[in-house]
């Protein structure tokens, strides 16, 4: 097995308020309708949201994330990290009202899936694996953003 990390910081200027954003970064549910790709999602009785993402290929190499995420919430920000699954992330998103219906929002996240290949060859698959991760965050983001107007 072999952690491969890739990484994605961008600010997004949102036209809502930023109880309105602080609200939607706080709902597992809201976060989960903007995802792509995933195949089954639920919130435990504890909070956590647990999500199994459809099963990916390449290569000749299959890989399915499963993880569950804990969320901290602090009146300007919230930070999520797994704490179980073959996916490791962590993220932060800090919010600033910059006007009554605009909210600035500093997304920063950190994702590492294990993937079930030697660590020899997790250099191949870096590039693509990297790419891959990014491309997800973009599209979440580029989703948040055509909620809110940006």
């Amino acid at each position: 097995m072999a952690k491969i990390e890739a990484h994605e910081s961008r600010t997004l200027n949102l036209k809502a308020s930023k109880q309105e954003v602080v609200a939607f970064f706080n709902d597992p549910h809201a976060i989960n309708a903007k995802m792509a790709d995933v195949e089954v999602f639920e919130v435990g009785a504890d909070g956590r949201a647990h999500w199994t993402i459809k099963e990916i290929g390449a290569r000749g190499v299959s890989y399915q994330a499963r993880y569950s995420v804990v969320y901290v919430t602090g009146e300007d920000w919230i930070r999520w990290d797994t704490d179980s699954g073959n996916m490791e992330i962590h993220g932060r998103a800090d919010f600033r009202s910059l006007g009554e219906r605009l909210t600035e929002v500093r997304y920063d996240e950190r994702v590492a899936p294990d993937l079930p290949i030697p660590r020899l060859m997790a250099k191949l698959f870096k590039p693509i694996v990297a790419r891959e991760v990014r491309k997800g965050i973009h599209t979440f983001l580029d989703r948040v953003s055509q909620e809110f107007g940006s």
